[in-house]
């Protein structure tokens, strides 16, 4: 389960935070073995709950289709009886760790370098660290 904080609309619009189809399908099924019930019975109760049409629930399920809006998200948490943040996912931190390494081995190689390429790859981790800095304010107000 990723930050709570994390998990807002604002996030998942921008595509910060995912839904996690993995998640979804192993809640899903850990439900309906608590029920007791189908998995046809369960479709049409969550259906029913949050007002979407059985087969939109189960291209969830199986990874076809992600919810649109942060609000369906909040309401199918709400029907499941968990958090939001249980059925999101971001690859945020690995990106982070990612252009991390990636700055660390262009200052160890001390290349200094005015191509096109090298001043490219500079304004990216530029472009990159100016999101985790927005990041962050907004985590943070």
């Amino acid at each position: 389960m990723i930050d709570s904080e994390l998990c807002n609309s604002k996030n998942y619009k921008r595509g910060i935070v995912d839904f996690d189809f993995k998640e979804f399908s192993r809640k899903f099924k850990k439900i309906k073995k608590e029920k007791r019930i189908t998995q046809a019975d369960l479709l049409s109760d969550i259906a029913e709950e949050i007002g979407f049409s059985k087969s939109t629930i189960k291209r969830w399920l199986y990874g076809k289709l992600k919810p649109q809006e942060w609000d369906d998200i909040v309401r199918l948490s709400k029907v499941l009886e968990t958090s939001p943040e249980c059925f999101m996912k971001s690859s945020y931190q690995d990106k982070i760790y990612e252009k991390y390494m990636e700055a660390r081995e262009v200052a160890n190689s001390n290349v200094v370098s005015d191509t096109d390429e090298y001043c490219d790859y500079l304004k990216s981790l530029c472009d990159f660290f100016d999101l985790i800095d927005e990041y962050l304010i907004n985590i943070n107000t």
